[in-house]
């Protein structure tokens, strides 16, 4: 270790290169990552949000035929609570989502200014959990062929779109992260490479003394570690420098637009885990360096 240690204030420059060369590369999956779990923890909110709307045709203006549209609405609810892919159906008069709309939406100026309430009769429709798509689909085919349903809208559809967008996400940071955890093993298997061609005359002399090739690889393992854990902690460092410049901007803009989408620091767990890893392929690299390299050494020296 402390070998390892000397190489580093022997050459500062070209370990720390290699190290921030080791931290951009670890940073790219690791900012992935972030956006991929925080996607998925939106779309786990609203995993049973299998909600379909039904807004109803304007009903008439007269006393008679508004009390006349009332019972059509309970005959209408009483027949889709028969359908056993409905869990339950829920009135919301006009009045009331009129009322909601302009409490939330802020427009209560322009809201009471309309001579009329433009707002429909709103029907929510629960679907049962274990409903799939094929038969959700059948179901909102057949709510929007009734009579008195104007349109449908359905919650789940925009969920399913947003889980393909996260499964992507997730795909790409996995390809990504493989495609860089190689390049983390290129790169230190290099830098390493170039320390042991400085020292050769050193490795041949302890080869030529018979010294195993662990001995020999000892101090390069123990380089190979420093710099693979000092990569991970200047990834670390990156990562939380660009949470912080970019996640409270999104953090707000999912907010103006009415969504839970939040980018949330990494664990403490997940960290250490990073660490580990990055500091075990820095290892790896490092011996299977060292391994080729006493290898053609020894077969060089038996070729002469």
């Amino acid at each position: 270790m402390g070998d390892a240690l000397a190489r580093f204030a022997r050459a500062p420059l070209s370990s720390g290169l290699t190290i921030v060369i080791l931290g951009f590369a670890i940073s790219m999956p690791l900012l992935l990552y972030k956006l991929t779990e925080s996607m998925n923890r939106v779309a786990e909110k609203y995993q049973n949000a299998n909600t379909i709307v039904l807004f109803l045709s304007p009903p008439e203006d007269a006393g008679d035929q508004q009390a006349g549209s009332d019972q059509e609405i309970r005959n209408l609810m009483l027949d889709l609570l028969v359908s056993p892919r409905i869990e339950d159906v829920r009135h919301v008069p006009r009045e009331q989502a009129f009322d909601e709309f302009r409490r939330e939406s802020g427009l209560s100026g322009i809201l009471d200014r309309l001579p009329n309430n433009p707002l429909p009769e709103i029907l929510v429709v629960s679907t049962v959990e274990n409903i799939d798509v094929e038969n959700t689909k059948l179901l909102i085919e057949r709510l929007k062929r009734i009579p008195l349903v104007d349109s449908v809208t359905y919650d789940r559809i925009w969920r399913e779109r947003f889980e393909a967008v996260a499964s992507l996400f997730q795909s790409i940071s996995f390809v990504i992260g493989t495609v860089m955890g190689l390049g983390v093993v290129l790169i230190a298997g290099n830098t390493i490479r170039t320390v042991v061609l400085s020292r050769n005359e050193e490795v041949q002399l302890l080869d030529q003394l018979g010294a195993t090739s662990l001995f020999i690889a000892r101090p390069f393992l123990y380089y190979g570690l420093i710099i693979g854990i000092a990569g991970s902690l200047v990834a670390l460092f990156l990562v939380v420098i660009c949470l912080g410049v970019f996640g409270e901007p999104v953090n707000r803009l999912a907010s103006l637009y009415g969504s839970d989408f939040r980018i949330q620091p990494f664990a403490f767990t997940y960290w250490a885990r990073v660490i580990v890893v990055s500091g075990v392929l820095g290892w790896l690299a490092a011996g299977l360096t060292v391994a080729v390299y006493i290898r053609q050494l020894r077969v060089s020296a038996s070729g002469r």
